[in-house]
């Protein structure tokens, strides 16, 4: 388990809009950790990334000052004309990543009648729908040739 921090911008002016382009996009970038933004229907900014090993529940309120100061940092590099802006709300939110950084979907061996998904990290919808239909196929006892590159044992051996 890791946290991610999410910030969100008040409405911004159209110069900035016009950087950000369709308000309908997501952008997840490349760099370890990820950051996933979009702009909001309302034009706002919206910008999860910063990930890191939780927080303890005592030090998260000075973690979530720094960490959406670190994301509005970052949004600036990419897009200048954003820089100055305030963010309006601040939150975190717990994210799972297996310890090799793949998903894990499947069944373990200490739980025989349970079916798991795992790990998915910021991958969202794809992970989700790569994992049902993975489940499903081991469920009605008919698994794809690949499907064991998704489950446990590559962990343990």
């Amino acid at each position: 388990m890791r946290d991610a921090f999410c910030v969100l911008t008040p409405p911004v002016p159209s110069f900035v809009r016009r950087e950000f382009g369709r308000s309908r996009g997501i952008v997840i970038d490349h760099d370890d950790p990820p950051h996933v933004f979009r702009r909001t229907s309302d034009e706002r900014v919206l910008m999860l990334g910063a990930d890191g090993p939780c927080v303890p529940a005592r030090a998260r309120e000075r973690a979530m000052v720094q960490r959406t100061g670190q994301l509005m940092y970052e949004l600036s590099k990419l897009y200048p004309a954003i820089a100055g802006t305030k963010p309006e709300y601040g939150w975190f939110v717990p994210v799972s990543v297996a310890s090799d950084g793949f998903v894990c979907f499947g069944s373990h061996r200490n739980y025989p009648h349970h079916l798991f998904a795992l790990g998915s990290g910021h991958n969202g919808v794809a992970s989700a729908y790569l994992a049902a239909r993975v489940l499903l196929r081991q469920y009605l006892g008919a698994p794809d040739k690949g499907d064991e590159l998704f489950g446990f044992a590559r962990l343990l051996g």
